[in-house]
């Protein structure tokens, strides 16, 4: 697996997902997904943040719900209502464990909604997944985060 600088200097290029290597990622090479229903996240819903004091008005949209047979249930993402880098709002997709989600999660405002069919950077993450080259979050979706704040991104077109 690459460094985290040289992953983040790659996918700032290919301005698809961010997949960083670090105390908190887990990467493995995979067999194919299967859709779980005994998670209490569901594709649609939106969840208030813990932890995020400096950026009250995040939301996390669950995307999807996957289960692995390495990695367990994982949870897929977006985060909206922050603000990064040169004047970023939102964030597409980020891969999660979902200890990690649970840890990081306050409040449901949403139960269901419509949820973007392909997120930007799933299909790209799902590819390098599969064959280890990507992996997922365990830290919180907060320490995530902070690690994207003093990242430079070019602004949003």
């Amino acid at each position: 697996m690459r460094n985290g600088a040289a992953q983040i200097q790659a996918v700032m290029a290919t301005g698809i997902a961010i997949f960083i290597a670090f105390a908190g990622f887990r990467s493995t090479s995979v067999n194919p997904a299967h859709a779980i229903q005994s998670s209490k996240f569901k594709p649609g819903q939106i969840w208030t943040l813990n932890s995020m004091r400096q950026q009250p008005n995040a939301r996390l949209m669950i995307l999807r719900v996957e289960s692995f047979p390495k990695d367990g249930t994982v949870v897929n993402v977006a985060i909206s209502g922050v603000t990064f880098g040169n004047g970023h709002t939102t964030i597409s997709h980020l891969p999660f464990a979902e200890s990690a989600i649970e840890r990081s999660v306050a409040t449901l405002e949403r139960e269901s909604g419509s949820v973007p069919k392909n997120p930007e950077g799933y299909r790209q993450w799902r590819e390098d997944f599969n064959v280890g080259r990507a992996g997922i979050f365990t830290i919180s979706v907060a320490e995530a985060f902070e690690l994207f704040t003093g990242i430079e991104f070019p602004p949003d077109p």
